[in-house]
């Protein structure tokens, strides 16, 4: 996803299955114990009822860029 001073920061987008669950926790921990670099670890999450597809079943990436550089990432302002 954009980001002003990296120029984009990792975002996973996912679909569920039924009755399941996600916790970005559980994923950072699986993460560092593959050694995967800090870097390549989204900071964000986003999770769609279903990826947009083309006619043929593949995954619109173009289209998923897109929603996702429309989140907004700024803290929510407690004081507000």
């Amino acid at each position: 996803m954009p980001d002003e001073r990296l120029h984009e920061k990792a975002c996973a987008c996912l679909v569920l299955r039924d009755g399941a669950s996600f916790d970005l926790a559980e994923l950072r921990r699986w993460l560092a114990e593959k050694k995967v670099t800090r870097h390549f670890w989204p900071e964000y999450v986003q999770v769609y009822p279903e990826f947009p597809v083309t006619p043929s079943g593949k995954i619109k990436k173009f289209a998923l860029r897109e929603q996702v550089a429309t989140i907004d990432t700024r803290p929510i302002d407690e004081g507000a």
